[in-house]
């Protein structure tokens, strides 16, 4: 018998990496909180995958922590702060994978964290329009 899961599970596309603050403990738990999410995920051939669904929405009862965020041209705090270092840093690295990419959005403002720094995500969760 063949096992498809493992043998998926072993095919390396590509990697991206980020740096970031550790100092930032909000941010940090934000962070891995999301990663954790994502963290092993199988995309099976032909599947699509959302951030949001499989991150979940960001909220204080999931563990989330209030830390910076772009709203209205400002920096300011808010729950799940960070996190939208998580979807760049996976879209950088589908797009090395030469994985489609069926819909996305960039910051306002130029992030620190990508390079090139115009490949960067954004995320909302469609509840805070």
């Amino acid at each position: 018998m063949i096992n498809l899961e493992k043998i998926y599970s072993q095919i390396y596309f590509g990697t991206y990496q980020t740096n970031y603050n550790t100092g930032n403990v909000d941010r940090t738990t934000n962070l891995r909180i999301a990663t954790s999410k994502i963290n092993e995920y199988i995309l099976r051939p032909g599947q699509e995958f959302s951030y949001n669904k499989v991150v979940g929405k960001r909220t204080i009862d999931a563990g989330y922590r209030a830390a910076p965020i772009y709203s209205g041209g400002k920096v300011v705090d808010d729950i799940g702060g960070g996190i939208c270092q998580v979807s760049s840093t996976l879209y950088n690295a589908a797009l090395l994978s030469n994985l489609e990419i069926t819909s996305r959005s960039n910051h306002s403002f130029i992030t620190s964290y990508a390079e090139p720094r115009k490949r960067c995500n954004s995320i909302l969760w469609c509840n805070r329009f």
